[in-house]
């Protein structure tokens, strides 16, 4: 971190994912398709989208920091998918909150990472001064096509964090580092509905190769050995890469336990590193030093190291955690998440 700018880090963070589930044994039945390591996907309802979603979230985060909406200076919404080609989603989820018309807001791309490029440039807004307090949003909708594998492992939901100075701050950002490569893993062209793939560049040349340099590197430039990081948190596409790299990189499975949220809901591609930080925050104590190093399709991997501080005990309870919001479901069958998502519809 350089010397000329003020340390930051998150002031409170707050999740969303939607109530209704959908078994992937049900896919499987239906396809044939096997979803490694997860059992269920959160989907959403004809009447959430990434923006409602990010709404839900963000509100959670605000009212964690113990912030009053018109204090937010700056709004950066992190999403692969959104309701609008066009028309910016940053300025209805700001609004909505009342943040407007005072705050700066942008909408940011990087394929699965979205969510971590947005903090990229949140970090970078409170750093250099241009904002106080700035909201980031990571979120991620279904996008897999009927009988496709990817249908089997995304799902929905959103994680949102305020960023401020360090003496604000439940944890603090210690530094990051970047990796990226143009990879042809995975894509979507104009006019095309759902996502397309290659297999092995996602898997290996992609997803593993980007990350494991990525953090190899970072550790060397902050002289860190595996054994001072308290908790890991990977990109999840699926329920077994992120801990076949754990061991690849010398990590325990214990230090990926509490982020490891792709088991229990699916992978949210572009909220799924917020909401493995998130998930992992809830249950965190004051010195435990946190690595986060996600992937975007296509191809890039950020990574950085947060320390937890001990005002998180004081901001423990102020809005719902991981667990309490993952808890409060109800299943629905195949054909009724067709109907949800508009990938069955009646004939005439």
């Amino acid at each position: 971190m350089s010397e000329n700018n003020k340390a930051v880090g998150i002031m409170g963070y707050g999740v969303y994912v939607p109530w209704r589930r959908l078994k992937t044994e049900d896919l499987t039945k239906a396809w044939g398709v096997q979803a490694a390591g997860i059992a269920e996907l959160s989907v959403t309802a004809p009447d959430e989208d990434a923006i409602t979603m990010a709404i839900e979230a963000s509100s959670n985060a605000i009212k964690h920091a113990g912030l009053e909406p018109y204090k937010v200076d700056a709004l950066i919404f992190g999403a692969e998918l959104k309701p609008y080609s066009v028309k910016p989603s940053s300025t209805v989820i700001a609004e909505a909150l009342g943040l407007m018309p005072k705050s700066a807001t942008f909408d940011i791309e990087f394929s699965c990472k979205s969510d971590v490029s947005a903090l990229n440039v949140g970090i970078s807004l409170v750093k250099s001064g241009l904002a106080e307090h700035c909201l980031v949003i990571g979120c991620g909708v279904p996008q897999g096509q009927p009988s496709d594998e990817q249908e089997a492992l995304t799902s929905a939901g959103a994680a949102a964090c305020v960023i401020s100075e360090k003496d604000n701050s439940i944890a603090y950002f210690e530094d990051t580092y970047s990796n990226t490569r143009d990879i042809p893993d995975m894509w979507k062209r104009e006019g095309d509905r759902y996502i397309r793939h290659g297999w092995r560049y996602e898997s290996d040349i992609g997803y593993a190769e980007h990350i494991t340099s990525a953090v190899r590197e970072f550790l060397e430039k902050m002289a860190f050995k595996t054994t001072d990081i308290n908790h890991v948190i990977f990109y999840q596409p699926d329920g077994r890469l992120p801990l076949g790299l754990g061991k690849t990189l010398g990590f325990t499975d214990n230090q990926l336990t509490a982020g490891l949220i792709v088991s229990l809901i699916g992978n949210v591609r572009s909220g799924s590193i917020l909401l493995g930080l998130s998930a992992v925050l809830d249950k965190a104590h004051p010195g435990d030093r946190i690595l986060v190093a996600s992937y975007g399709t296509g191809g890039g991997s950020d990574v950085f190291s947060l320390v937890v501080q001990e005002k998180i005990l004081e901001r423990r309870g102020k809005a719902p955690t991981f667990e309490s919001i993952i808890n409060r479901k109800k299943y629905i069958d195949y054909i009724t998440f067709l109907k949800f998502n508009e990938r069955l519809r009646k004939g005439g």
